[in-house]
């Protein structure tokens, strides 16, 4: 474990010295953000909830997954997959080291710089809300919990992603089994638009599935949409998705490396 520590400080420490435009970034999706409240502001106009949201509801629900995000985001496919293609995974191979784990420690280390930043920005988001005695139900227990679905779908994510980056080792380019997945990570997890707005028969074919857990479930914890009643029942299913990507991405990784050269898939 503590080798693991190690990589993840190194990761860190890189991620500080390379300064992604993590403030540009940060910009872009504040701009996003007001474009879609003065969207929202106009639907919300003739009526005071929709879909069980408040226009307040909505607005926090955007600001939130902002940071879930930030958060849960990594390029695990496009680092793996390019490393297959390339060859350079030999240098991973010859470490005492589990790749999986060595790719975690990368992502984990990537994201603590991000929030670092984010972080103490929603803290006096959060406080603001609070002080200014705005309508409604986030709480310290729902933050919490929030924060920890977040840091476990970073976790979904990341293995997800792992799993499509094995697909490298059969296809030149895994960049297009990419994409459709953020596409359909983006509609069905609820970084588009609540689940709540959705027809209810996807809302309850979406509810067996994995996407949720990257983006609505942890915004849910945060504003009291769910609270401790919910928690058995999310993380059960959400464990066995993770068992599931663990499954399956061992089964691709033994039948892959069989046929890797040096020289790349």
């Amino acid at each position: 474990m503590g080798k693991y520590l190690a990589l993840v400080k190194n990761f860190f420490s890189s991620a500080i010295i390379k300064q992604a435009d993590i403030f540009g970034n940060i910009l872009i999706n504040i701009i996003q953000i007001w474009a879609v409240v003065l969207i929202w502001q106009t639907v919300y106009s003739p009526r005071l909830s929709f879909g069980g949201f408040t226009l307040t509801d909505t607005i926090l629900y955007y600001v939130v997954i902002l940071l879930i995000t930030f958060a849960t985001y990594t390029n695990t496919a496009d680092y793996i997959s390019q490393n297959i293609k390339m060859g350079t995974l030999s240098q991973w191979l010859l470490r005492p080291t589990s790749i999986l784990l060595t790719e975690l420690a990368r992502s984990l280390g990537e994201q603590l710089y991000k929030l670092l930043i984010l972080v103490p920005i929603y803290i006096i988001v959060f406080l603001t809300v609070y002080f200014l005695r705005i309508k409604t139900n986030i709480s310290i227990l729902g933050i919490v919990l929030g924060g920890f679905f977040m840091i476990v779908g970073f976790l979904l994510n990341c293995l997800f992603e792992y799993t499509l980056s094995i697909l490298a080792f059969w296809m030149d380019e895994v960049w297009s089994i990419k994409h459709f997945k953020e596409v359909v990570t983006d509609l069905l997890g609820g970084k588009r638009a609540p689940l709540a707005f959705f027809p209810v028969i996807i809302q309850n074919i979406n509810k067996f599935l994995p996407f949720q857990f990257i983006y609505f479930i942890p915004a849910e914890y945060m504003l009291g949409k769910h609270t401790v009643r919910n928690f058995v029942g999310d993380m059960s299913l959400l464990l066995l998705w993770l068992m599931f990507f663990i499954a399956v991405s061992k089964i691709l990784y033994d039948q892959g490396i069989r046929k890797y050269g040096a020289f790349g898939n």
